[in-house]
């Protein structure tokens, strides 16, 4: 199970990452949108899934299934919202630094990131770091290190995209990070 819900979370990934690179190559407002929501739709379930990843790979799933249950459907009623209502999720698209269609942040993507995106990660790594202190083999340790190490990496370099939906007028460069 562990490894098909790390194949769902790189499935995800690519479905972020195609559709930013459309999105951000997109010609006309319209098709920025259509772009945008599309790699919402990955971008939700990311930290989902590696979160729900975490708590297979660490042996603690049926502790976290509440968790994972209101989170994945959080993103299901968030995922159709986006297409339905995007005044909930984003405020519009507005030129930014060097990108023409920008979007602002609005009360349910701000809930999205606070609670799902970054709860769910610091939560993920709490337990990594937990599991870690306690472990003895260092096959085992070098395996979370590793994870950790990634983990930092991917999801620091994806928030940097956040800065700029806040008007934070930092370039997010490390985007290329999540690679």
């Amino acid at each position: 199970r562990s490894n098909r819900v790390f194949f769902i979370m790189t499935l995800a990934l690519a479905v972020w990452g195609v559709g930013y690179w459309y999105w951000l190559s997109a010609p006309t407002y319209a098709d920025a949108l259509i772009w945008l929501r599309t790699l919402l739709i990955g971008s939700l379930f990311i930290p989902i899934l590696f979160f729900h990843w975490i708590s297979l790979t660490l042996d603690r799933e049926r502790k976290h299934i509440y968790i994972l249950w209101a989170a994945y459907s959080i993103a299901l009623l968030i995922t159709v919202t986006s297409y339905t209502n995007t005044g909930l999720l984003i405020s519009g698209l507005h030129p930014k630094l060097f990108f023409p269609f920008w979007p602002d942040a609005n009360v349910l993507y701000s809930f999205y990131i606070c609670c799902i995106y970054t709860g769910l990660i610091v939560y993920g790594i709490f337990m990594l770091f937990h599991v870690r202190a306690h472990t003895i083999d260092s096959g085992s340790r070098g395996r979370i290190n590793y994870i950790l190490i990634g983990t930092v990496l991917g999801f620091g370099g994806g928030f940097m995209n956040f800065l700029l939906w806040y008007n934070v007028y930092i370039p997010p460069y490390g985007t290329f990070l999540v690679a």
